[in-house]
């Protein structure tokens, strides 16, 4: 769980730079002021970005341990999964049009609806197909799959980004629909939940823990 401990401050920063003033379309909120903030959302991560940059270019050095082995252009080519990664993003997309159109600009019984759905879990099916097919050279490689261990990780982390990502996305609009406040105030009644996270990202775990 460490790569998903790390997250949690750039996830704390990011919400905390767009938070405000988001969500104009359920409350009366300047566009000048949504501009302004994306100007400064925008100056205040150049910076920071930049030198991240700057220190990987000029300090990192790539462990002895770590050097990839030396492989042909074709084969590297080969390893990239260019078909896997075809297959998943077309897989997404479908995926996220269904719950986007079902029910909103479109029936749930509508034949664009079902054909999305279908659509996606046919491709998905081809996917899995494909990264067996694929083995050592798939973008989702099966032996890792199957361990116990990351299948539940796996399983985990979905249940725990649908819990977290719902209450990310709705609090904002109840704050605005149903207690009228503007959107740089749904913002900061969403602070102790955004950095609660933050927080909580950085107490140790006996899981973590037991790897050192």
């Amino acid at each position: 769980m460490p790569s998903l401990a790390s997250s949690g401050p750039s996830w704390a920063e990011s919400l905390l730079t767009s938070c405000h003033g988001g969500g104009g379309k359920h409350h009366q909120t300047s566009f000048l002021d949504i501009h302004a903030n994306e100007i400064r959302s925008f100056y205040i991560n150049l910076p920071v970005g930049g030198l991240s940059v700057a220190l990987i270019i000029f300090l990192f050095t790539t462990p002895k341990a770590a050097k990839p082995q030396e492989a042909t252009l074709r084969e590297k080519f080969l390893q990239l999964d260019l078909p896997g990664t075809f297959l998943l993003m077309a897989a997404v997309i479908c995926l996220i049009l269904v719950f986007q159109w079902g029910g909103v600009t479109r029936a749930w019984d509508d034949a664009d609806v079902i054909g999305l759905l279908v659509g996606a879990g046919l491709i998905t099916i081809l996917f899995i197909a494909l990264e067996i097919r694929m083995g050592e050279r798939a973008l989702l490689l099966p032996r890792i799959i199957k361990q116990k261990t990351i299948a539940l990780m796996c399983l985990f982390q979905a249940f725990n980004s649908g819990a977290f990502l719902t209450l990310l996305y709705y609090l904002p609009i109840y704050f605005q629909v149903v207690s009228g406040v503007s959107a740089a105030d749904s913002g900061i009644r969403n602070l102790p939940y955004i950095l609660g996270i933050c927080k909580s990202h950085k107490i140790p775990t006996p899981c973590h823990d037991s790897h050192h």
